[in-house]
């Protein structure tokens, strides 16, 4: 609920964007579909968000695309519910368990290696209501 002329900004992320820098790509791939498509209500409201704006009749919108970088194996595990997506694609069998435990092998010698990196973007829209 805005008044006519008040500002609204919207902010979401973008999950398809969510990125693993890890050798096990496709393994990486089917995870991220899973957790936008799945786990999420709606795990690419990030991107949608200037069309929404639009829609709802905002003018004189902005748009701003905000990365996001973590170097930390647990809180990213954390801050990507992964327990729950890893869980979601096995069951749904759109990876098997080798293929679980080469991923998590290949994050975990990342992080023992101080070489861990998760990067992933929101968007940013701000406008006015007419």
């Amino acid at each position: 609920v805005t008044r006519p002329g008040g500002r609204v900004v919207l902010f979401d992320t973008d999950h398809g964007t969510k990125s693993f820098d890890s050798d096990e790509l496709e393994v990486e791939r089917k995870l991220a579909r899973v957790a936008a498509e799945h786990c999420l209500p709606s795990g690419y409201a990030g991107r949608q968000l200037y069309r929404l704006a639009r829609q709802a009749g905002l003018q004189d919108l902005t748009v701003e695309v905000v990365g996001l970088a973590i170097t930390d194996y647990p809180l990213a595990r954390w801050a990507n519910f992964l327990d729950q997506v890893e869980r979601a694609a096995l069951e749904a069998a759109v990876i098997n368990a080798e293929e679980l435990a080469r991923w998590q092998a290949d994050l975990e010698r990342r992080a023992a290696a101080g070489t861990f990196f998760f990067g992933g973007s929101g968007v940013l829209v701000a406008g006015h209501k007419r």
